[in-house]
C-alpha cells in the first residue's frame, strides 16, 4: 500500500518488461519478477510538467505493440486556482525506464474552447494511427456534465515536441441519455489502410443494452477530410447497480462502484472482428437470500453490432467485482477480478475460456492471491489491470488487487496462457 487510496492498478507488458502503476508509484519489473526501477508518486516522470499543488489520480498504461512504445497517462486536478490536466508520457524507445516525451494537456479545454469542467477517470485506447483518451467531465464543485474523447496522432507524439489534439464531447446514447464512461478499445489488428476506431459504453445506472461507437477516419484532423461517428444500440443481458461486497470480521462492506464498463479490447484476426468488454452487476442467485455481484462480460460482433456471446460470471454466496477482460492472438479470453464474501477476505482471482468452448462458458476460477484481512480503509478502487504480452501474443498479464494484512490494500501480478 502506498500513501494514496485507492490503488487503481494498471499495467503494460513489452517484450522483456512489466510496467505496473498505482495511484502514486510507477514500477518496472523483469518478467521473472526482478524490480528494475521504482518511480515514487509519478514525479520522477512528470515533475517537469506537473503543476505545483496539483493532485494526480487514475493512472492508465499501455504498450503500443505496433510501434514498441510505452504510454503513461494520469489525470491531475487543482481546486485553487482551478485546473485539470492529462499528463501524457510516451517512451522514446522500447525501454520502459525511458527516456520519455512528456506533456501536460489542458483537460478543461474542449478543443480550444474553455470550460469550467475537470476530467475524471481517463481511459486509454490505441490503434495503428492514434491514441484515444476518454474522460468523464464534471463541473468544478458540481455534477457530471458530459463524456469527452481526446485524440492524438501517434506519428506526431512519437516524434516528440509540441502536439495537437482533437476533441469530441457531449456524447449521447441512442435513447438520448448522456454517455458515461466511454471505453476506447485497445486494438489488435493488422497494419495498413485507414481503419475505424471503436468505443463502447453501458447505460447509466442500469440497462439492457450497450452503445457501440465507430469513429471513421479517426486521423482526419491531421490528414485532411473529416471524421464521422456511428452509434449503434446493442441489446444485451441486463445489468443493475451492484451492492457493496461482504467480507469477514466486519460489517463494513467493500465498495463495488457501479455498472460502468471497465475496459474494452478489439481484435481482428482470421477474418473475425470482435470487441470484448465487461462490468460489475447486481445479480440474485436462486440459492441466496440477498443479491450479490457478478462479473458480466460480452463479446460483440463488430460487423453486425450484436452480442455473439455473454454471461454473468459468479458464484452463490460470493461477490465478484472490478473485472477486466483481454484476449490472446488465438481468441482465447481471460478475466481477472476481486472476490469476497462473509467467510472470504477480498482475494484476487482469474478465469478464462478457450475459443472452442461452448458459447457463454468460462472455466472455474483460480486464485492469484488470498486476502489476508478485512479492509475498511476506504474505497477499493476503480479498475484492475489486464493486457496482452507485448512479446508473446499468446500470453496475458493481470495486475489485481486483494486485501493485504493489517487492513491495507495490496496488489499482485500474474500471467496466464493456454498451451
Amino acid at each position: 500500500q502506498t500513501p494514496w487510496l485507492p490503488p487503481d492498478p494498471t499495467l503494460a507488458v513489452g517484450p522483456a518488461d512489466v510496467l505496473v502503476g498505482v495511484n502514486t508509484d510507477l514500477v518496472g519489473y523483469s518478467k521473472s519478477g526482478v524490480q528494475n526501477f521504482r518511480w515514487v508518486n509519478m514525479t520522477t516522470l512528470f515533475n517537469p510538467v506537473l503543476p505545483a499543488g496539483a493532485t494526480i489520480f487514475d493512472p492508465v498504461l499501455a504498450f503500443d505493440h505496433y510501434e514498441q512504445r510505452w504510454i503513461v497517462v494520469i489525470a491531475a486536478r487543482q481546486q485553487s486556482p482551478k485546473g485539470s490536466w492529462l499528463l501524457l508520457g510516451v517512451s522514446q524507445g522500447t525501454d520502459p525506464r525511458g527516456p520519455y516525451w512528456i506533456w501536460r494537456l489542458d483537460a478543461t479545454l474542449n478543443g480550444s474552447q474553455p470550460s469550467d469542467n475537470w476530467a475524471d477517470y481517463p481511459m486509454l485506447g490505441f490503434d495503428t494511427q492514434c491514441i484515444y483518451i476518454s474522460c468523464n467531465m464534471f463541473q468544478f464543485d458540481g455534477f457530471f456534465q458530459y463524456g469527452k474523447l481526446r485524440i492524438l496522432h501517434k506519428p506526431e507524439l512519437y516524434a516528440g515536441g509540441s502536439v495537437r489534439w482533437y476533441d469530441w464531447w457531449n456524447f449521447n446514447n441512442p435513447d438520448g441519455s448522456p454517455a458515461f464512461t466511454i471505453q476506447p478499445a485497445a486494438h489488435f489488428r493488422g497494419r495498413g489502410g485507414n481503419p475505424s476506431a471503436y468505443l463502447v459504453n453501458s447505460l447509466w445506472p442500469d440497462g439492457d443494452s450497450l452503445t457501440f461507437w465507430t469513429l471513421k477516419n479517426p486521423a482526419a484532423h491531421w490528414r485532411g477530410g473529416s471524421s464521422t461517428w456511428q452509434k449503434d444500440h446493442v441489446p444485451c443481458f441486463s445489468y443493475e447497480f451492484p451492492p457493496d461486497a461482504q467480507q469477514p470480521g466486519t460489517s463494513v462492506r467493500i465498495e463495488t462502484n457501479d455498472t460502468r464498463l471497465l475496459n474494452a479490447v478489439y481484435q481482428f484476426t482470421g477474418g473475425t472482428k470482435r470487441l470484448w468488454t465487461t462490468l460489475t452487476s447486481r445479480f440474485m442467485w436462486a440459492s441466496d437470500s440477498e443479491a450479490r455481484t457478478v462479473a458480466q462480460w460480452y463479446e460483440i460482433d463488430v460487423g453486425t453490432k450484436s452480442v455473439v456471446q455473454q454471461n454473468r460470471y459468479g458464484v452463490s454466496g460470493k461477490y465478484l467485482y472490478f473485472p477486466a477482460i483481454q484476449t490472446d492472438i488465438h481468441r482465447n479470453a481471460y478475466l481477472v477480478f476481486t472476490r469476497s464474501g462473509d467467510t472470504e477476505f477480498a482475494q484476487a482471482r482469474y478465469t478464462g475460456r478457450r475459443v472452442s468452448a461452448p458459447a457463454g462458458d468460462m472455466e472455474n476460477s483460480r486464485r492469484i492471491k488470498d486476502g489476508e484481512s478485512s479492509y475498511t480503509g476506504g474505497r477499493w478502487g476503480d479498475y484492475l489491470g489486464i493486457c496482452r504480452d507485448g512479446g508473446d501474443n499468446a500470453r496475458v498479464w493481470m495486475f489485481a488487487e486483494y486485501a493485504g494484512s493489517g487492513n491495507t490494500w495490496a496488489t499482485w501480478v500474474a500471467c496466464a496462457s493456454y498451451s
